[in-house]
């Protein structure tokens, strides 16, 4: 066969073509393979990390809400029982006054002709309420949020009313006594007055030591009195007559405590033995009050 131009020129045409779709095969190959990874798989540390918007872009997510339709609307009325106790007492200025307070929290002990009450003050806490905030991120992710319908038959909105139901417990038609505490009583201490232990101290006073033998001091919750005794020097401690009780909680009588005495005798004169009969005088505390009262007293003073 006799090579011409033309047959020339078609082979080297052929030729092109077939370099052409192979190189374009190839292409195609090395493409696939970028998109794809090789054939095993991809590592762990060559894996792409792909945002939650390009994982889910095509995802759609329904968020559900509720309405609530109500067909009818009902007023109803609700009654709240409320316990109470309630009682007169005199103040300081001898007037009457009363207390109301709740009866879960006032502790009251009756007896035959008098009664004591007393209230727990407790502190008023409101609860904070706890809010629950659901926060998500969805980036460029679509939402779709669906509205549920729910009917209910009756919506009952509710009118609070109290109801008292107070106890009386020293007046009214169903009082359960006449007995009016006063504003305070006093607590006398560990030290109250005995006119038997005083009488018996002051019996026989050994003079010739000026500490009476060690014995020339006494405590008493009482403010005294010494008329007619003879040669003596006295020195008072604490010299207030009561303080009130500290306690956070309200009492009816409130309670008042008398303050200790201490009361020291020294420096005595007397040359012979005498026998004195004289006035002790003291403040008797009773109910709220305190009263000024005395005792006949013979002591015998001894000097040699």
């Amino acid at each position: 066969m006799r090579w011409t131009f033309l047959h020339i020129l078609q082979f080297v045409w052929i030729l092109f073509l077939l370099a052409f779709a192979v190189a374009l095969l190839v292409a195609c190959t090395s493409n696939e393979e970028l998109i794809l990874g090789p054939a095993d798989g991809p590592s762990a540390d060559s894996a792409p990390q792909n945002s939650f918007a390009e994982k889910n872009a095509s995802d759609t997510i329904y968020v559900h809400d509720t309405v609530v339709v109500y067909k009818d609307t009902v007023d109803k009325e609700v009654e709240i029982k409320s316990s109470y106790t309630s009682f007169i007492y005199r103040d300081s200025a001898n007037h009457l006054d009363t207390v109301l307070r709740e009866s879960s929290r006032l502790t009251c002990n009756m007896e035959e002709e008098s009664f004591t009450c007393k209230y727990a003050m407790q502190p008023l806490i409101n609860p904070v309420p706890e809010y629950k905030k659901v926060e998500f991120h969805l980036d460029s992710a679509p939402v779709v949020v669906l509205m549920d319908t729910i009917y209910k038959d009756t919506l009952f909105r509710n009118t609070f009313t109290k109801k008292y139901d107070t106890t009386f417990i020293n007046y009214g038609d169903n009082r359960l006594t006449d007995y009016i505490p006063p504003e305070y009583v006093y607590d006398l201490g560990e030290h109250p007055f005995d006119s038997t232990a005083m009488r018996d101290f002051f019996d026989t006073l050994d003079v010739r030591d000026p500490q009476l033998g060690r014995n020339n001091r006494f405590v008493v919750n009482s403010k005294l009195s010494f008329t007619g005794f003879p040669a003596v020097v006295m020195r008072v401690e604490n010299a207030y007559e009561f303080a009130d009780l500290v306690d956070i909680n309200r009492t009816w009588p409130a309670k008042r405590r008398v303050i200790a005495r201490e009361y020291v005798f020294e420096n005595f004169n007397m040359k012979s033995d005498s026998t004195v009969t004289w006035t002790l005088g003291f403040m008797h505390y009773e109910n709220g009050v305190g009263e000024k009262d005395s005792i006949q007293v013979t002591t015998f003073f001894k000097v040699k």
